[in-house]
């Protein structure tokens, strides 16, 4: 049986990696920095920002990365149902949560992989 892996991206402080995006596309070198990255096995690190969660998902890991006064998390859950079935779940909702869809996914009826990103508030979800 083929299994999905589902994985969810939270940023918050969008603006703030947006201005490190420019840095990046403007061929200069960053300065150099230093990052904390805590993991966890079969859970959610402490702080992870409150989502929606598939039912038929089971975590896999998840860490959070800090970054000056930017701070990042992923998760990766597993499920064994179709990767169309669930980003269909997730695109009603995290709409009914409150979640504004930014990037839809190209074909939300596709079987194989699929993309989307989402905004609330401060915070960026990208789920792939």
């Amino acid at each position: 049986m083929k299994k999905t892996i589902f994985t969810a991206f939270i940023i918050a402080g969008a603006l703030t990696l947006v201005s490190s995006y420019s840095a990046l596309t403007s061929r200069k070198t960053p300065p150099a920095t230093s990052f904390a990255k805590t993991d966890k096995k079969a859970g959610l690190v402490a702080g992870f920002p409150q989502m929606p969660v598939y039912k038929n998902a089971r975590i896999e890991n998840s860490y959070m990365k800090r970054e000056r006064d930017r701070v990042g998390y992923e998760a990766n859950w597993l499920t064994v149902d179709p990767v169309n079935v669930v980003m269909n779940w997730y695109m009603k909702e995290l709409a009914r949560v409150g979640w504004q869809l930014v990037t839809p996914p190209e074909d939300s009826q596709a079987e194989s992989e699929q993309y989307s990103v989402w905004g609330k508030g401060n915070k960026i979800l990208i789920l792939n």
